[in-house]
């Protein structure tokens, strides 16, 4: 029961394509924050939250990603293979199965059937597990099942070349490069029975139902209905899929989440306000949302802790879930800060957290700030056997608009290992008013009228500004706003005019014209 998420730059690099002649949608990380677009932008997806970030500092002995479990463990589910190294996870009842950075496949958990019973020296892009069978995708875009075969569910078509996977119950899903869609196994409630022409972008297949996604955003379901699990909330939209055993998911353009189908273990009741979702995922009976910010949330049935989501859980980059268990693939490294949120010109905290403790001698972190005008350091070294550390982020004074910043950890030395969440800060621009005391003058007058800056916010720093004004106008060349006030006023000396004339003083904050301020000379 895995979600629709892919890593394709190895099926790339092996030659196999993603659907061509069609238009995808995009997952767009705009400052930290992904937003699926729908339009033609790319003719291919991104594997969620891949940020491949050119690392300044390759840091030594760097940490590994790690696989996070909870739930039961009754058959060994937790109990990743010693020193296996995850890039991808699919989970279905009671078995793992995972693909490491170098396309190694490992299985573990249940085996009653077979089906961790891996084949040696496979190689895999790709990896999907269902009930009691497992399917893999070698590089080449061909197919290996194995595991309970009864319904014919590791009888892989012949000349089968595939571009994604999708195990279910008992019956199995293929994407082709060309869009089209292939089913085999169990097919008592029609599962197996693509509907005709259908050109899809994604594929979910759950206990004895099928899902698709096309580039359109629509989506179609077919198989067992029993409990709704195909009947579609009409006009909806989605970027991804998932399907459960008897329950459906879909994610919406706007990250929020919708389901249908059996609701028997409260499988459907999204929380209320749930939003920003990057990726969900289907256990048997409970479900899963994977948040941009790195956080999961789970609901549904929850007998074993299976939604039980552990305390302090961050950096996740892909969630699945079971029957009774679920898990989360934790970056190696990635940062959090402590305020989601400041006025420019003062500070925040930030944490780098590791996925492992740091080795011996410690680890370096490179930092990147997507804004010139927010500073990190270039690297936080993380001491021995310290799973984080903090580090200090500055912000520039600035007047005008918000921005939002994503501060990032670089670290590794492979594009797997670069792999993290970045954390967002809303960066809060300054209000600055700037005003006469007088509308008109007399110009030449001994009366000197009066220039006010007012802030709307205290700045933790003094703050000085450019000041130039027209020819009648004379200002200082600066005004400087101190640290902990919120004005200041300057003098303005007026020059004669023949006829009246309206004179300007513009305001500058590091330059750039924040304010202009006019009044009127009469002769």
């Amino acid at each position: 029961m895995d979600d629709v998420s892919c890593e394709p730059q190895k099926l790339w690099s092996a030659g196999v394509q993603p659907p061509r002649n069609s238009t995808f949608r995009l997952y767009v990380w705009q400052r930290g924050r992904r937003k699926a677009t729908v339009g033609e932008v790319i003719r291919f997806r991104l594997f969620p939250l891949l940020l491949l970030v050119s690392a300044t500092v390759v840091p030594s002995l760097a940490t590994a990603q790690k696989l996070v479990f909870w739930g039961d463990n009754g058959s060994g589910q937790f109990n990743v293979p010693a020193g296996f190294q995850a890039a991808q996870i699919s989970v279905c009842r009671l078995h793992n199965l995972a693909v490491s950075p170098d396309g190694t496949v490992a299985a573990w958990g249940g085996n009653t059937q077979g089906q961790s019973n891996a084949p040696a020296g496979l190689v895999a892009a790709q990896v999907s597990a269902g009930h009691f069978h497992s399917l893999a995708l070698r590089n080449d875009g061909t197919v290996v099942a194995w595991g309970y075969n009864a319904q014919g569910q590791t009888n892989v078509p012949a000349g089968l070349v595939a571009y994604r996977l999708s195990a279910g119950g008992s019956h199995n899903l293929a994407l082709r490069s060309d869009q089209t869609v292939t089913a085999w196994g169990y097919n008592l409630m029609g599962q197996c029975d693509v509907p005709p022409g259908l050109l899809a972008f994604a594929i979910a297949a759950g206990g004895d139902h099928s899902m698709a996604l096309r580039s359109n955003g629509t989506v179609t379901a077919w198989g067992d209905n029993a409990y709704g699990q195909i009947d579609v909330p009409a006009g909806l939209s989605a970027v991804q899929i998932a399907a459960g055993t008897y329950h459906s998911m879909a994610l919406r353009p706007d990250g929020t989440v919708v389901a249908w189908g059996s609701n028997d273990q409260r499988q459907l009741n999204v929380p209320a306000g749930l939003s920003g979702v990057v990726q969900i995922a289907a256990g048997d009976f409970h479900s899963l949302a994977l948040r941009a910010n790195g956080t999961v949330v789970a609901w549904g049935y929850n007998f074993f802790g299976q939604r039980n989501v552990p305390a302090g859980l961050t950096g996740v980059l892909q969630v699945d879930g079971g029957i009774n268990h679920s898990t989360a693939l934790v970056a190696a490294a990635h940062c959090l800060l402590d305020q989601t949120e400041v006025y420019a010109g003062y500070s925040a905290t930030g944490t780098v957290k590791l996925a492992d403790p740091a080795p011996a001698g410690g680890t370096v972190v490179g930092l990147a700030s997507s804004d010139p005008g927010v500073y990190v350091p270039e690297t936080v070294t993380v001491p021995e056997g310290a799973t984080q550390w903090t580090f200090p982020v500055r912000t520039d004074f600035l007047v005008g608009a918000d921005r939002t910043v994503t501060v990032q950890t670089v670290y590794g030395s492979t594009d797997n290992e670069k792999r993290t969440v970045p954390a967002e800060l809303k960066v809060k621009g300054h209000a600055l008013a700037v005003a006469f005391n007088r509308a008109s003058l007399v110009g030449g007058a001994a009366e000197k009228p009066v220039l006010t800056l007012t802030l709307a916010n205290a700045p933790a720093e003094d703050v000085t500004f450019d000041l130039d004004a027209d020819a009648s106008l004379s200002v200082p060349a600066t005004a400087t706003i101190r640290a902990g006030q919120k004005s200041v006023q300057v003098a303005v000396t007026t020059s004669e005019v023949a006829a009246t004339t309206p004179q300007s003083v513009r305001t500058n904050s590091n330059g750039t014209l924040v304010a202009t301020s006019t009044m009127s000379l009469t002769p």
